[in-house]
This record gives C-alpha cells, sequence and structure tokens, in this order.
C-alpha cells in the first residue's frame, strides 16, 4: 500500500520535468506555460474519479444514499464527458486567441 503514494509523486514529478522540458524546447508563451506544465504533471489524474466512482457504487449504499448501476453508469458518463468538453473548449480559446 505504500507504494501507491509513492508511484503517485513519481508520476507528478516525471510528467512536470517532461513539461518543462516541452516548455523550453517547443518556447511555449509565458501565458500557457503554468497550464502546459500543470498538464503534463497531472496527466493521468483523470482516472481517479472512475476509481472512486466505482469503489462508491460497489459499496452499494453510503449513509442514507443507495446507489445502483445506473448510478455508476451515470458517474462514468459524466467523467468522460468532462475532459473531452474541456479540450474542445480550450481549443476554441485558443483559436481565438490566435486569430485575433
Amino acid at each position: 500500500m505504500w507504494l501507491l503514494p509513492l508511484a503517485a509523486v513519481s508520476n507528478i514529478t516525471m510528467g512536470a520535468l517532461c513539461g518543462a522540458a516541452v516548455v523550453r524546447v517547443l518556447k511555449v508563451p509565458a501565458e500557457f506555460k503554468g497550464p502546459t506544465l500543470a498538464a503534463a504533471a497531472f496527466g493521468n489524474s483523470l482516472a481517479l474519479p472512475v476509481v472512486l466512482i466505482s469503489g462508491v457504487v460497489s459499496a452499494g449504499k453510503v449513509g442514507r444514499v443507495t446507489f445502483t448501476e445506473e448510478d455508476q453508469a451515470g458517474g462514468l458518463l459524466r467523467t468522460s464527458t468532462r475532459p473531452t468538453l474541456t479540450l474542445l473548449l480550450l481549443l476554441l480559446l485558443f483559436l481565438a486567441r490566435v486569430s485575433a
């Protein structure tokens, strides 16, 4: 169990180092440096909500709330559409900034 936090820290560190290399090599503008580093450092953290949703729903009942398989499907659908919509929004913002 102690290996999981260590793996998370190493994954974030390696992602941040790769992001820093990308920022330097591609000469990313100053306003995009932070988001570029964050995206590289936390690239795989989108899987965490999937694991949490699966774990909570498989418990069946938490307090007075009861979960069904439909709840899991709905939660996974919302979790998977959020990154896609975020990517599309960022693309639109980037295109608007480039064309301005």
